[in-house]
């Protein structure tokens, strides 16, 4: 099974009460039940059964978001609780540790649910994933000085830990939607997956029913009387088909380019997300001495971003993503975010008035969201056949993960070379250098929109 698409009437199609093989015709009609299936997901309209799937998921995006970014706040917190000796700063190696250790838990978390979930289904492992995350939240909250561990090593144990549940968040939070989606609002948008009980299970007969029946009530019920009785065997998820389904170059660039443009964007993104508080005092925003005033400031800060940039970017990708398309959008986004970090950098040390420099950061932020920190989420979940799609699209993640871990390294070994805060001007231009590579790879992801998964991962 070397091809990129086997035709589902090679596929071995079995009687299982007998274990007899059926005929051609037989393999002909199931593979149109399939085809007819999947046609249905693709083309039906807007249902309270997609908001109630974009509903779970994005409660998972809510957690894992707070989870990740809240450390930044914190670690201002603790800097005014223990380390007053210190002029209020956590040492830089405890703050790498606290800031980079769920990003490395994430990693972690990324490859084993993403091979994990095309394995054995997307319903089993979301369940799984988010006890990860409820019991490390509640390890972190608990997390105290004791004889044999202080507290900061319980805490960068516990985000290990959570790391690795976001991880498993991030993929099947994208997959599930992706999959359950209209191909018309797939950019916007908890049964098991259709297209998994179909296309990796080869239970066509069963995953027909569910679609059916999901269609038709609006909401999953689970039909114990759909017994298999036919089943395709389609390609196994094995390493040897891996190998040859990436190894060739029309797939494996696909796999390459996910991986680099993610990589790209998180190095700037988290580079500046994990450290705003950093950035605002380096530009006079943040001087206060009085340690409440000092936090207050830091929070106003990232909310005026968040509010007049992150937010606004994520709102203009999804109502614009189906419109102008995937590609589009992340490469405006990263030739824009390639000038825009050209000009901070530049302009970090010219004596402009503070406000100006906050207003470029806010567009830069802006333009992150409204561009490849938003597709190069989505994309993944789309290019990759069903029997790869959590595993292509973990790969994918995880680089984007380690690109965070070296902006996190970057920020806080290098910004005071030269003095304090003196280098962070050469880390902008950095990330306008990795912004601009992002650019050039994106050339290589095909355009999604409008087509259905089966197309978009050469399955048809």
């Amino acid at each position: 099974m070397t091809e990129d698409f086997i035709e589902p009437t090679k596929y071995p199609v079995k009687d299982l009460v007998g274990n007899t093989p059926l005929s051609r015709d037989s393999a002909v009609a199931y593979d149109s039940v399939k085809r007819d299936a999947l046609a249905k997901i693709d083309n039906e309209e807007l249902k309270f059964i997609h908001f109630r799937i974009c509903m779970v998921a994005g409660v998972g995006f809510l957690t894992s978001a707070y989870h990740l970014f809240s450390i930044n706040l914190v670690s201002a917190i603790f800097g005014h609780a223990y380390f007053t000796d210190n002029a209020n700063v956590v040492p830089i190696s405890i703050d790498t540790e606290l800031k980079s250790s769920a990003t490395f838990g994430a990693i972690l978390g990324l490859l084993l649910f993403g091979w994990m979930s095309d394995r054995y289904g997307r319903k089993k492992m979301y369940g799984f994933e988010l006890v990860i995350i409820i019991v490390a939240a509640v390890g972190s909250a608990l997390s105290a000085n004791s004889f044999a561990v202080n507290m900061f090593s319980e805490i960068m144990f516990w985000r290990i830990l959570l790391g690795m549940g976001v991880g498993g968040d991030y993929i099947l939070s994208a997959v599930i939607t992706s999959e359950f989606a209209t191909k018309r609002r797939r950019g916007m948008t908890i049964p098991e997956s259709p297209r998994f009980i179909m296309d990796v299970k080869g239970d066509i007969k069963k995953g027909y029913v569910e679609v059916e029946d999901l269609l038709r009530y609006d909401s999953y019920k689970s039909n114990k009387q759909s017994e298999t009785h036919c089943l395709v065997e389609p390609p196994k998820t094995t390493l040897k088909d891996f190998r040859e389904y990436f190894g060739r170059w029309k797939n494996g660039k696909i796999l390459l380019a996910t991986s680099f443009t993610w990589f790209a964007i998180d190095v700037g993104f988290y580079g500046i997300a994990f450290n705003q508080g950093i950035i605002l005092n380096a530009i006079n925003l943040n001087n206060a001495s009085d340690p409440y005033q000092s936090l207050y400031d830091v929070a106003v800060g990232n909310i005026v971003v968040t509010a007049l940039g992150t937010v606004p970017g994520y709102w203009c990708s999804i109502l614009l993503i189906d419109k102008l398309g995937r590609k589009f959008i992340q490469q405006m986004g990263f030739a824009v975010l390639t000038v825009l970090f050209l000009i901070l950098g530049i302009s970090f040390h010219m004596d402009i008035p503070p406000i100006i420099f906050t207003i470029i950061f806010t567009i830069s932020m802006f333009f992150i969201n409204f561009g490849p920190n938003t597709t190069t989420f989505v994309v993944p979940a789309e290019v990759f056949p069903t029997r790869y799609r959590c595993t292509g699209y973990g790969i994918s993640a995880a680089s984007g993960k380690l690109g965070a871990i070296v902006a996190q390294m970057c920020i806080l070994f290098l910004k005071d070379i030269g003095g304090k805060n003196h280098f962070i001007s050469c880390l902008f231009q950095i990330f306008a250098a990795f912004a601009f590579a992002g650019f050039l790879c994106s050339y290589l992801i095909p355009e999604t929109k409008d087509r259905s998964l089966e197309e978009t991962s050469n399955e048809v």
